[in-house]
């Protein structure tokens, strides 16, 4: 989100607001990957949310892959589960 912001306005600004436009954006993404790929496999999670604007970590990056962010799996569990035949969607209720 700040380096949406940074590429909008050439500000590193993390605001509500701008979460708010990031969720928006996400959440037409996510619509277009499963209008397009049939059983895409998506994960989201709140993980780290700020309590002031609710912006959340939203890039496995700077984390542990092992560490369980949300529905009780890591992402390195849900890639293993994917790549074994398995593939899953979590948190899209965290778009609405």
């Amino acid at each position: 989100m700040q380096y949406q912001s940074y590429i909008d306005s050439g500000k590193m600004d993390k605001t509500k607001e701008l979460g708010d436009n990031f969720q928006r954006n996400l959440k037409e993404m996510v619509k277009g990957l499963q209008a397009n790929i049939p059983d895409v496999g998506i994960y989201i999670w709140n993980f780290g949310e700020d309590e002031d604007t609710h912006n959340t970590q939203h890039t496995i990056i700077s984390s542990n892959v092992f560490d369980k962010l949300g529905n009780n799996r890591s992402v390195g569990e849900w890639i293993f589960d994917a790549v074994n035949g398995d593939v899953k969607t979590y948190g899209l209720e965290l778009l609405d």
